[in-house]
């Protein structure tokens, strides 16, 4: 992939989270050594803003499929008789549908300013996710390394 080369080429690491590291894995696998993958996890008061839904329609709006999906699952793991409806944020129409006709709407954090001009809808929960603390530490030492070689004259890019 070129595109994928060409900025694989201009930078020493390819951060993503774990749940597109396939991906990302495959788009790079010329340079599989820079892709690094973290654990994200829902922010606590995202968790919490699900958690205190009680009725039963649930629009969701994010800007994947497989992102929904997984979020479908954990919706359904603290409200197990909740509906959800997915709207992904690039149907307009599906996104009006589904804020018109839910009872709660979640909405992941890059998605809220296209709700909002898309719809007079507010988000009932904004779905933010935190990068775990033992990724972050990883991702230092692996910072770090990439630093003491490229001080030493050494090629920056390193595997684990």
């Amino acid at each position: 992939n070129g595109s994928a080369d060409w900025i694989a080429d201009r930078h020493d690491l390819i951060v993503t989270t774990f749940h597109h590291l396939a991906e990302v894995s495959e788009a790079f696998a010329s340079q599989i050594e820079k892709v690094v993958g973290v654990d994200t996890r829902l922010a606590p008061e995202t968790l919490l803003g699900i958690a205190r839904r009680t009725r039963g329609r649930v629009g969701l709006v994010c800007t994947l499929a497989k992102t929904g999906r997984m979020l479908q699952h954990i919706i359904l793991s603290y409200q197990p008789r909740c509906q959800i409806e997915l709207a992904l944020i690039d149907a307009a129409d599906d996104v009006r549908r589904v804020a018109q006709t839910c009872d709660h709407l979640l909405v992941t954090h890059n998605c809220l300013e296209a709700l909002e001009a898309l719809t007079d809808r507010r988000a009932d929960v904004v779905i933010e996710f935190r990068i775990d603390d033992q990724s972050v530490t990883f991702l230092r030492e692996r910072i770090s390394l990439l630093r003491r070689r490229t001080a030493a004259g050494q090629a920056p890019a390193v595997g684990v």
